[in-house]
């Protein structure tokens, strides 16, 4: 983790919603659902990272992830804007 994810964590002290979390990271869907769902498919399509949320109580059907389920998502893929450009997604 660089010092950059370190600050976008600072933001996510406490329960945030998944739809929310999930629209920095799929900034390219209109819709929150569209993203959300995007969200969980490549959580899933990352067997350590989907292990590692297992492990941490995540459950893929809440609604709500809190912070130690963020700290462990923005361990594996970098903070929002790290990740789309990685994977040129489009604002």
């Amino acid at each position: 983790m660089d010092y950059t994810d370190l600050q976008f964590l600072e933001r996510f002290n406490s329960i945030t919603r998944v739809s929310d979390f999930a629209q920095l990271y799929f900034a390219n869907y209109s819709r929150p659902e569209t993203a959300t769902k995007m969200f969980r498919k490549r959580i899933k399509e990352s067997k350590s990272l989907y292990e590692k949320l297992i492990a941490a109580d995540y459950n893929e059907k809440d609604r709500y992830i809190n912070s130690i389920h963020i700290r462990i998502i923005v361990g594996a893929w970098g903070a929002p804007q790290a990740y789309r450009r990685k994977h040129d997604i489009l604002d």
